[in-house]
């Protein structure tokens, strides 16, 4: 077992904040276009993004996308082309080498099913998985050949 945060870079996606945000407008990934193991891109928003901007915010193929808050923990992998925004309810999630995005994908749905995630959410109303808390999760760590063949079983 490994904490999470020491094997990704994973980041918040941007605040839209329409005073303080400044750029070109780019589409970008907010709660609702997230389901799990799909992105649903027919409505998509636009925000300003600023050059300096675009690595933190912007999705690689095999990012994983996490919702912070509305279902916490439901995720997909980005496909896409690169460039693809997030807003601040998404965590983006980028794998360093020790994990396939897909294990990971499979294990936070295995967690979202069976109650295991809820214990890291904060908030009584409206439940939220934050930054420090995907950070501090507990996630077994096999060998990257052993992940692929679990990913080869569950698909």
């Amino acid at each position: 077992m490994v904490r999470l945060g020491d094997h990704v870079d994973a980041c918040l996606g941007k605040m839209l904040d329409a005073k303080k945000n400044k750029g070109t407008p780019q589409p970008y990934l907010g709660n609702s276009n997230v389901r799990w193991g799909i992105f649903d891109l027919d409505d998509l928003s636009k925000m300003p993004f600023e050059s300096h901007e675009e690595e933190r915010y912007s999705l690689m193929p095999g990012d994983l996308v996490v919702c912070e808050g509305g279902e916490p923990g439901r995720c997909a992998i980005w496909t896409g082309p690169a460039g693809m925004k997030v807003q601040k309810a998404l965590h983006r999630i980028r794998s360093t080498g020790s994990f396939d995005s897909y294990y990971l994908y499979y294990w936070f749905q295995q967690q979202a099913n069976t109650g295991r995630l809820e214990p890291h959410f904060t908030g009584t109303t409206i439940k939220h998985l934050t930054g420090k808390a995907i950070a501090a999760l507990e996630v077994p760590l096999p060998p990257i050949a052993v992940q692929r063949s679990l990913v080869d079983v569950l698909r």
